[in-house]
C-alpha cells in the first residue's frame, strides 16, 4: 500500500460489492443455469463521505493519484472489536474459504459479516466473515471467509482484525465546495481491490 487515505471525516454511506471472478453458465434449451465460482473474486466498495471543511480536506488530494495503490480503513462502528490479540495465518498454502489462524487472545469472538484483512508484506487482502466463531484456549480457530483466497499465504501472515484495510485503486467524483461556504458536500469514491 503506497498511501493510507484519512478516516475523517467519516463515512455516511459505505456500499460494499462483491467483484466476482466466477461466471454463470447457461443451459441449453432454457434447462437450468449453475454459477461456477473462479478464485480472483475481490471487493470493491463505494464511499460517500459526510460533509467536511474545506480545512479538512488534507489527505483527501492523495485520492487523485492515478497510479498509486491506496489503503483505507473499513469502519465497523456498529462492532465492538475489543482485544483480539495478534492473529497470524496457521500454515502455509492454505486454500479454499477456510483459513487456520493463531495467536487470537483466548475466547476471542469473530462475527459474522465482520471484515478482515490479510497483510502479506504491505499487499491487503480483505474478506468477509461468514460464520460466528470462537477461539480456543490456545488462541487457535478456523475462520470461514468470503471470498475465498486469491494467494497462497506464508505461515505466520497477520490477519488485522481492530482495523481492516482494501487496498487498490480509487476513482472518485470530485470535490464540490459552494462558492460561498467553507464547507465541501458530496465527496464520494470507489476503491477497488487490486
Amino acid at each position: 500500500m503506497d498511501i493510507l487515505l484519512p478516516s475523517y471525516p467519516p463515512a455516511a454511506l459505505v456500499s460494499p460489492t462483491l467483484v466476482k471472478a466466477g461466471r454463470e453458465a447457461k443451459g441449453p434449451m432454457q434447462s437450468a443455469s449453475q454459477r461456477i465460482q473462479r478464485h480472483g473474486s475481490r471487493w470493491a466498495f463505494d464511499v460517500d463521505l459526510e460533509d467536511m471543511l474545506a480545512d479538512d480536506v488534507g489527505g483527501w488530494g492523495d485520492v487523485e493519484h492515478e497510479t498509486a495503490v491506496l489503503g483505507w480503513i473499513i469502519p465497523q462502528p456498529w462492532l465492538d472489536i475489543g482485544e483480539p490479540g495478534s492473529p497470524v495465518v496457521d500454515g502455509a498454502d492454505q486454500m479454499g474459504a477456510l483459513v487456520n489462524l493463531r495467536g487470537f487472545a483466548a475466547g476471542y469472538q469473530l462475527k459474522k459479516n465482520q471484515w478482515v484483512s490479510f497483510n502479506d508484506q504491505g499487499r491487503r487482502y480483505t474478506h468477509r466473515v461468514t460464520a460466528d466463531v470462537v477461539a480456543d484456549a490456545t488462541g487457535r480457530l478456523a475462520l470461514a471467509i468470503r471470498p475465498m483466497l486469491r494467494e497462497l499465504f506464508a505461515d505466520g501472515v497477520e490477519l488485522e482484525v481492530k482495523e481492516p484495510k482494501i487496498t487498490g485503486f480509487v476513482t472518485h467524483s470530485g470535490l464540490a465546495m459552494a462558492p460561498r461556504s467553507s464547507t465541501l458536500k458530496g465527496f464520494s469514491f470507489t476503491i477497488k481491490e487490486v
